[in-house]
């Protein structure tokens, strides 16, 4: 699937909004880097304790989220966003090492578009 063709904005017309979580730097940027250049407005969380709170202030319509991120596991993370957020819990893709861009890239765009 060529990137260009892709959807890049949700029913509202705003582009996609996706936070990405996880406790290293460089796939915390890389994953920055990645969305952003796909036309995403991306926000960064390093670790999982400000998942909650900036998923709060920036409204995202999907997180990517490491279960293996430190002092607050993914899943702890996502249970209580779930709990939380019920129905309008953004969707919650999990992270694991190493992913594949092109299908990380689809699944956003897939799951997004509501």
């Amino acid at each position: 699937m060529s990137r260009g063709n892709r959807d890049k904005t949700v029913p509202l017309g705003r582009p996609l909004r996706v936070l990405v979580a996880d406790d290293d730097r460089d796939t915390v940027m890389n994953l920055g880097i990645l969305l952003r250049s796909e036309g995403i407005e991306v926000q960064l969380a390093r670790g999982g304790l400000k998942v909650p709170e900036a998923v709060a202030q920036f409204h995202p319509d999907a997180v990517l989220l490491d279960l293996a991120v430190s002092r607050h596991n993914g899943l702890d993370v996502a249970q209580e966003l779930t709990k939380r957020y019920g129905e309008r819990c953004p969707v919650l893709i999990p992270l694991t090492k190493p992913y594949d861009p092109d299908a990380l890239l689809k699944l956003v765009f897939s799951i997004t578009r509501k």
